[in-house]
């Protein structure tokens, strides 16, 4: 069976701590599920892409936050932030919920404050996470400034969820809110500075949504003394509320602090040994092996016509003479013999249904799942290029292909860390992949 599959959705989603996070709770309570990364162009294809894949829930990243609240089921307090960061799928509905409350409470209380009533709270941004910041602490009985770089979005988010309202930031009004402010929280996707550190008071705490490499006003904080954290304690306890949401299942709090912990201190290491693209036959993995091996300049190696160089023979050949068994063993010892060099490894779209393959795939190298619907597939497959897409008189080549696709699709999810639309062209692919290679190291 394959395991219940969780995504973050995101533009470049790599550089988030979700997926180790999550995975460890999984293990921990013995749930057959794994969370990767889905990276889209936007929240529409998405959301296209987490429903063909089967997701059972997903947590969603900047900028989608916003936007999918507008093409999902919102419930509960995502209702009133006008945002969502976490995702059901029940059949053809998508609820959205937000949990980024929780993550700003539980921050709040590592910061040492046992209650917000009455505290003056100003929180730089207008973003779905500043909206739900702002939400959080005005129910906790803070007095809430928003300030932004737009004046029209500060007022906006102001007015719908009852805060005051200032802009531009380099305002004397803006300037008195920071002073003043027994609290500032950081809601930007930018790490640059964006407000004067002469602003900020040693009895000022300072709370960034970002985590990772310490934002500016992160720095700024404790230079000038200031109780400052970043956004990892936003994000385990977001992530915290949202894995019980899923599950129904206590969170093991214990276990997910201690895996967030080893791989914050990791950091986004490029993995040494390259990458390796996976999915069914006709998604383009040759195609975008090519390509990314003349933008990461690393060696590009294609098992299938590997397979072939040494055989002497083509793939339908072997199968033809030896059977699809005998096919399959001689392809995993092949590709004991690659995995060690550092390359850009394209498979066979059935090569990962020897489960012993995975962990082969897995060592030290990204995995890209290029995700590919069984029709579209055959249509661009040549006939015949592939034996085991033959149809058996009486049987159509789509229900075949489906059968195949979905024997297959276990093996592409315990291998891949992150999933791709293979509609898209390659050359547009091969860019959006180099850059989220380059994020992630």
């Amino acid at each position: 069976m394959p395991p219940d599959l969780y995504a973050l959705l995101g533009h470049t989603p790599l550089t988030s701590q979700s997926p180790p996070l999550h995975n460890a709770a999984f293990a921990a309570l013995d749930i057959d599920a794994r969370y990767i990364a889905l990276a889209s162009r936007s929240p529409e294809s998405a959301l296209s892409l987490a429903r063909h894949l089967g997701l059972r829930g997903a947590n969603v990243t900047a900028p989608f936050k916003e936007a999918i609240f507008r093409l999902v089921e919102p419930r509960g307090e995502a209702r009133a932030i006008g945002a969502v960061n976490t995702l059901f799928f029940e059949g053809n509905r998508v609820l959205g919920a937000n949990t980024d409350p929780a993550g700003v409470i539980g921050a709040c209380h590592e910061l040492g404050f046992d209650s917000l009533r009455q505290k003056r709270a100003a929180i730089v941004g207008t973003g779905g996470a500043a909206r739900a910041a702002v939400f959080a602490l005005l129910r906790q009985g803070a007095l809430v400034t928003v300030l932004g770089r737009d004046e029209s979005k500060a007022r906006c988010l102001a007015h719908a969820l009852g805060a005051k309202a200032l802009a531009p930031l380099k305002s004397h009004a803006a300037r008195h809110a920071i002073e003043s402010a027994d609290l500032v929280v950081g809601a930007v996707s930018t790490r640059t500075r964006l407000i004067d550190p002469a602003w900020l008071s040693p009895q000022t705490a300072v709370l960034d949504a970002l985590y990772g490499k310490p934002s500016q006003l992160v720095l700024d904080a404790r230079e000038r003394g200031c109780r400052a954290i970043d956004g990892q304690s936003w994000l385990f306890h977001q992530g915290a509320a949202a894995f019980e949401l899923w599950t129904g299942q206590k969170a093991p709090i214990q276990v997910m602090r201690a895996a967030l912990g080893r791989h914050m201190a990791r950091g986004n290491i490029r993995p040494r040994r390259g990458l390796a693209i996976v999915g069914f036959s006709g998604a383009g993995k040759s195609s975008l092996a090519d390509s990314l091996s003349r933008r990461l300049a690393l060696e590009r190696v294609d098992l299938d016509r590997e397979i072939e160089r040494r055989e002497g023979r083509t793939i339908p050949e072997i199968m033809a003479a030896d059977g699809e068994a005998a096919f399959r063993e001689r392809e995993r010892a092949i590709l004991r013999t690659l995995v060690d060099r550092p390359s850009i490894l394209a498979l066979g779209g059935g090569t990962l249904l020897d489960a012993r393959n995975i962990p082969l795939v897995r060592e030290e190298r990204l995995v890209l799942w290029l995700d590919i619907d069984p029709a579209t597939a055959l249509r661009r497959l040549k006939p015949g290029s592939r034996p085991l897409l033959n149809a058996p008189p009486g049987m159509a080549p789509e229900a075949v292909a489906k059968s195949l696709f979905d024997a297959r699709c276990e093996g592409y999810q315990r291998a891949c860390d992150i999933a791709l639309d293979a509609a898209l062209p390659t050359a547009d692919t091969a860019e959006w992949v180099a850059e989220l290679w380059s994020a992630h190291g």
